[in-house]
Order: C-alpha cells, then structure tokens, then sequence
C-alpha cells in the first residue's frame, strides 16, 4: 500500500475581538448539549465561516460546508467556549455569535453515538440502511462491529488519485465511499463510524499518527465490551487483499492521537 495520505493543514486565524451584525440568520444551536454536540446554522453562500470550541488551552476550528452541521464537545467536562466566525479578508475572522458552555453530567453516554459534520448519520442514509442489514439478529455490539468491519474491509479500496485532487478542505461523504467502493483514510474512518454509530455502537474517529503510515492518518477508536479498541480499517483492508496477516485490534503504542471526534 501507498503510504500517500492526506495531510491536513493548520491555517493561522487572527480572529478580531468583536461582533458583527449579519443580514442573514447565522447561529449556535445549544439545544443538544446534552449529547455533547453544538449546532450552527448560517445562510449566507457567498461568505466562508468557522467554528472554534474551546477549552482551557485546547481548540478545535472547524470549515463550515453544509448550511447546518454538528460538532462534537470532546474535551471533557467542564467549561467550553465556542465562537461562529466569519471570514472578513484572507485569515481574519469576526466573531459573529460566541456562548460559554458549562458541559456536565452524562453527556458521554451518547458523545460518540451523536451525528456529527464529519460522522454524519443523518446525511449518509444508504451508509444507515446497510449497517443495519449488515447486523440484523446481531446482539452484541462486538457481533455488529465484526459484520460492518469485514464489509469495508471487504469492499472499500484506497483512492490514490484522489488525495492529489483534494483541496485544503474536505468532509467525507460516506455514501459517495459506498458508492464509488473507493476512498481515503479519512474516508474509511468516516464510513466505520457512520455505520457503527448508526446501530448503536460508540465510536470515535481519531486523526494522528501511526506507526504503519508514513504521513497524518485517520482511524477508529470502537467500544467493545467496555473499552476502547483501536481499529485501522484502511491498512487492514490493503492487508486483507494482499493475504497479509494482521490483527484488528492495534496497540495504542503504535498509534499517536492529535484529535478526537
């Protein structure tokens, strides 16, 4: 396998302390804390916004593509602040609409069942309809991930071409990985969590570095049997057709996580 993975750039924001006012209808949607997401709505086309979530001194930025999207509160409980941003030229954003957020209680219990910008159930409904197939009469959540996880492994192949064409911002579409059979690390890690999420299995996807990639790389983190297991299905599926032996669970030491999801 090509070890040719996309590599995901970190733009230097300078961010005016201020608040604008905007024609359209641009705003946080808090109503589903208690999943540990944030929502943000906007309407305006022609401009190019951000999302930053913050705690203490870890942040999260993310691009805004879809004119309602989710995002997760990973960091923990405690006190969050998040800020919609506006670009207003090059890398300066205005503050449009900022909250502070004090996240307790049991908001993990569904953090990484929810739907997300990048692990997004509710866009992806032929990615649903599957997994679900997949795991019809199946009980036990380690019996669910078996079925969906050999069915990528299975099926998806590594897109060389395409990490040559993307731009500097991307969101997986897992249907589209369905459909073309082909995608991305990015994509494969997508594609898991949509799945699993979707019958009821937490799942993360993790971007970092691991041993067995040269370049920034995307993977899973899956609850089985009450802890986290790490899952690599974009290696395990070149190792699985070119009769390599592997083991689907991965040692954390050979994998370095930078985020979370």
């Amino acid at each position: 396998m090509k070890n040719k993975i996309v590599s995901f750039i970190t733009l230097m924001i300078f961010v005016f302390s201020f608040s604008v006012s905007l024609a359209d209808s641009s705003s946080l949607d808090l109503s589903n804390i208690n999943q540990g997401v944030v929502g943000v709505s906007y309407q305006d086309s022609d401009s190019k916004y951000k999302l930053m979530v913050k705690k203490g001194n870890e942040k999260y930025y993310y691009d805004l593509v879809d004119e309602q999207d989710y995002f997760p509160l990973q960091m923990g409980s405690g006190q969050y602040e998040v800020a919609l941003m506006k670009n207003v030229s090059g890398n300066k954003y205005s503050y449009v609409e900022t909250a502070d957020i004090l996240l307790e209680g049991e908001y993990e219990e569904n953090l990484y069942l929810s739907s997300i910008q990048i692990v997004d159930i509710n866009e992806n409904p032929k990615a649903v309809e599957l997994a679900k197939e997949l795991t019809k009469g199946l009980e036990t959540d380690k019996e669910k991930f078996q079925a969906i996880y050999q069915y990528v492994i299975s099926n998806i192949s590594y897109d060389y071409e395409k990490i040559s064409s993307l731009g500097t911002v991307y969101v997986p579409r897992p249907d589209q990985t369905l459909s073309e059979g082909k995608g991305i690390c990015y994509d494969y890690s997508s594609l898991m969590a949509v799945m699993l999420r979707s019958v009821n299995v937490k799942t993360k996807l993790v971007k970092g570095y691991s041993d067995n990639v040269t370049s920034y790389h995307a993977w899973n983190e899956v609850m089985i049997d009450g802890e986290w297991k790490i899952v690599d299905s974009t290696s395990d599926a070149a190792y699985a057709k070119s009769n390599v032996a592997y083991n689907t669970f991965k040692s954390e030491a050979a994998y370095d996580s930078e985020k979370v999801y």
